[in-house]
C-alpha cells in the first residue's frame, strides 16, 4: 500500500479548460421564472504516472456541451416549487445527464429536493488545478490497487438511483440532510465482479446512505462538518478466503 501511494504522489496532471457560458431568461417576474442556459467546456489533458496500468503517459482532449432548463413558481406567502434539467452532449458522442431534480420549500428558508443533483461539497477546488483524484463524485471512486482519496463524496449525489435532501438556512448557519437510495455498487470500479482489497465483489443490494452537513459562514470564511454512513451494513458482499464477508458500501477508513 505504501508503494501505491508513493507512485500516485509522483503523478503529474495538467489540464487546460476553456469554458463559455450563456443563458436566456424567458420568464422572470413576481410569479416565477423560467430560463434556458448552458455552457461549453473543452479540456486538453496530459497525464504521466508510474501507477498507470500500461506504465505510460496519457494525452487526450475531451469536453461537453451542457444545456440547462430551469424554472420556479412562487406563491403569495413565499413558498415555491422548482425544477431543473441539464442534459450533457459529450465530445465522445455520448449523451448524459448532469442535474435533474424537483424541489419545493420557502424562499431563503427551507426546501426539499429530490432527483439527481450534488449536495454540499466538503472539498472544493478550483477549476484549473494541478491535482488528480481517484474517480468522480458519483461512480468508480475505488479502483483496486490504486490510491484512494476520501473526500466525503460517496453519499454526496449524482448516483445511479434515487436521492432526496432537506436543507435550510438559519442566517449564517446552513444545515442539510441528504440521502441516497438504491444500488451503489458502481462506487467500485467494475461493480459486482470487480474487486475490493484483492477480494472479488460477489453481490450487492440496495443501500440507504445518509449524509448530514452543518456549515457556518463567518465573514469571508466558512467552516463545515459532515458525516456520511450506509445504514445497510451488507450492501456489498465480497469473497474472503472461501467465505463471504459483508462490507459497508465503501472501503474502510
Amino acid at each position: 500500500m505504501k508503494n501505491t501511494f508513493k507512485l500516485s504522489a509522483a503523478a503529474i496532471f495538467v489540464s487546460t479548460a476553456m469554458t463559455a457560458n450563456a443563458g436566456i431568461s424567458i420568464v422572470d417576474n413576481e410569479e416565477g421564472n423560467f430560463s434556458v442556459g448552458g455552457n461549453v467546456e473543452l479540456n486538453f489533458n496530459y497525464q504521466d504516472r508510474e501507477s498507470n496500468a500500461a506504465d505510460n503517459s496519457e494525452f487526450n482532449q475531451d469536453g461537453r456541451v451542457l444545456i440547462e432548463f430551469a424554472g420556479e413558481k412562487y406563491s403569495s406567502n413565499g413558498h415555491f416549487v422548482g425544477v431543473k434539467a441539464q442534459p450533457l452532449f459529450e465530445s465522445t458522442g455520448n449523451i448524459a445527464l448532469d442535474d435533474a431534480y424537483f424541489e419545493f420549500g420557502k424562499k431563503e428558508s427551507w426546501a426539499i429536493k429530490a432527483g439527481r443533483f450534488e449536495a454540499y461539497d466538503m472539498f472544493p477546488v478550483g477549476l484549473d488545478v494541478f491535482l488528480e483524484y481517484s474517480g468522480d463524485t458519483a461512480n468508480d471512486l475505488y479502483s483496486d490497487g490504486s490510491a484512494y482519496t476520501y473526500q466525503a463524496k460517496e453519499a454526496r449525489g449524482r448516483g445511479s438511483d434515487g436521492q432526496i435532501m432537506y436543507y435550510q438556512d438559519f442566517g449564517n448557519l446552513y444545515v442539510e440532510v441528504g440521502a441516497m437510495l438504491g444500488d451503489r455498487s458502481n462506487l467500485f470500479d467494475g461493480g459486482v465482479g470487480g474487486s475490493y482489497h484483492g477480494q472479488t465483489i460477489d453481490s450487492a443490494k440496495d443501500s440507504f446512505l445518509v449524509r448530514p452537513v452543518v456549515a457556518y459562514q463567518m465573514n469571508d470564511f466558512r467552516i463545515a462538518a459532515s458525516v456520511e454512513t450506509n445504514l445497510v451494513s451488507d450492501a456489498i458482499v465480497a469473497k474472503w478466503c472461501g467465505y463471504f464477508r459483508p462490507y459497508r458500501l465503501w472501503p474502510n477508513r
